[in-house]
C-alpha cells in the first residue's frame, strides 16, 4: 500500500488540490467549486473472485 497522506500532501502543494476523505486509504478530489469532487461519484469494490472494480458516474 502507499502512504495517502503522502501522496495526499504532494497534490496539495503541486496543484492546491483539497481532499474529501472516505476512511483511511481513500480519498476524492474536491471540485474547485468545493460543492462536488471531480470525476463524479464513484466506488471500488472486490468481486467473487478477487478482481478490483471501480464504477465511475458521469455528472
Amino acid at each position: 500500500m502507499t502512504d495517502l497522506q503522502v501522496t495526499r500532501t504532494f497534490y496539495e502543494l503541486a496543484f492546491g488540490w483539497e481532499f474529501n476523505d472516505y476512511g483511511p486509504n481513500y480519498t476524492g478530489i474536491k471540485s474547485v467549486d468545493g460543492d462536488s469532487e471531480v470525476g463524479g461519484r464513484r466506488f471500488e469494490f472486490t468481486d467473487p473472485s478477487g478482481n478490483r472494480l471501480g464504477v465511475y458516474a458521469a455528472r
